[in-house]
C-alpha cells in the first residue's frame, strides 16, 4: 500500500507526541527505517514540509511572520522579536512590502504588531487634530 507524504508526516507527529521527547533520536531512526523499508525515502521533504505544517497547526511550531520595507538585518530581527517578547527559537519568515514607508508588521500566534511608520504617523495625525479642536 502506498502512502502520502501527508500520512507519512501525520503518523510521525503520532509517534512524537505520544512518546517522551528524550526518545526523539529513536522515533526518527526508526521513521527513517521505515522510509527505507518502504522504498519512499526520496520523500523526504515533502514529509518534512507536511510535519512542519502540522507542527505549526498544532502551535508545537510557532511562526512568526516579519513583513518590512526592505531587507533587514539580523540584528534588527532579534532586537523586534525581543522587544515583542517573542522566544528567537520560532521560525522567523521575512516578507519585503516595497509599498511601506517605512517600520514592520509582526503576525505572531494569530496576533499582529503594527509598528509601521505609517501607523505612527496616522497616530500622530489623529493626536494633532485632537489638539487643534481644542
Amino acid at each position: 500500500m502506498k502512502y502520502s507524504s501527508q500520512q507519512y508526516a501525520e503518523a510521525l507527529y503520532k509517534s512524537a507526541s505520544s512518546i517522551p521527547s528524550k526518545n526523539n533520536d529513536e522515533i526518527v531512526e526508526n521513521f527513517i527505517e521505515i522510509l527505507k523499508s518502504h522504498e519512499v525515502l526520496y520523500k523526504y521533504k515533502s514529509i518534512l514540509k507536511a510535519y512542519r505544517t502540522i507542527l505549526m497547526k498544532n502551535n508545537k511550531l510557532p511562526e512568526v511572520i516579519m513583513t518590512c520595507a526592505s531587507d533587514i538585518s539580523n540584528e534588527v530581527k532579534e532586537e523586534v522579536l525581543g522587544a515583542l517578547e517573542i522566544d528567537k527559537k520560532v521560525k522567523l519568515r521575512l516578507r519585503v512590502d516595497k509599498k511601506m514607508i517605512g517600520g514592520v508588521f509582526v503576525k505572531y500566534n494569530n496576533r499582529l504588531f503594527d509598528l509601521s511608520l505609517a501607523r505612527r504617523l496616522a497616530r500622530l495625525n489623529g493626536r494633532l487634530l485632537a489638539s487643534s479642536t481644542k
